[in-house]
């Protein structure tokens, strides 16, 4: 008998994580070609979510394959709180984003290769974040197309930079 879904999963680094993202990114484009905004803004929340972090992990050092586990959110959060960046929960867009932004400006071999990529980042990490709650699984709102094309654009961006994050 071949394996369950979640007998199938992989540890989740950073390529576990860029690839997901990629996954979820298409199945939202899918359920906005069948309007179905709300759901697809769900997914695209995770993989903006996704993405973020995989920068994030990538830009503390860690190797592609490099497990993260509890702690290492854990962690992340007490480094964003100690920069006083406010950290609603691990799902918080706009937090990963800032402390993206952050541990590039803190870095002295780090920074951005290109100007003005941090503020792209916390321009579309806020916007996302207006748009996206992981909460949202609960509610039975139906997205105006407005919304879901500001998910859609933000994702986009990050998904198109995610190397250079």
């Amino acid at each position: 008998m071949p394996k369950g879904l979640i007998d199938r999963f992989r540890t989740e680094c950073i390529q576990e994580f860029r690839a997901a993202a990629s996954q979820r990114y298409l199945d939202g484009v899918t359920l906005m070609s069948q309007s179905r905004r709300t759901a697809a803004i769900y997914l695209w929340g995770y993989a903006a979510e996704m993405t973020l972090k995989a920068a994030y992990f990538q830009a503390v050092g860690f190797p592609a394959s490099q497990r993260i586990v509890n702690a290492d959110l854990k962690s992340a959060r007490n480094t964003a709180t100690g920069w006083q960046i406010q950290f609603r929960n691990y799902h918080d867009l706009h937090c990963w984003g800032q402390l993206l932004v952050e541990t590039h400006i803190r870095s002295p071999i780090m920074g951005h290769s290109r100007g003005g990529m941090g503020s792209q980042v916390l321009a579309h990490t806020k916007s996302l974040d207006q748009v996206w709650r992981e909460t949202i699984r609960y509610h039975k709102n139906v997205a105006y197309p407005h919304e879901a094309n500001r998910m859609l654009s933000g994702v986009d961006w990050l998904l198109t930079h995610s190397l250079d994050l």
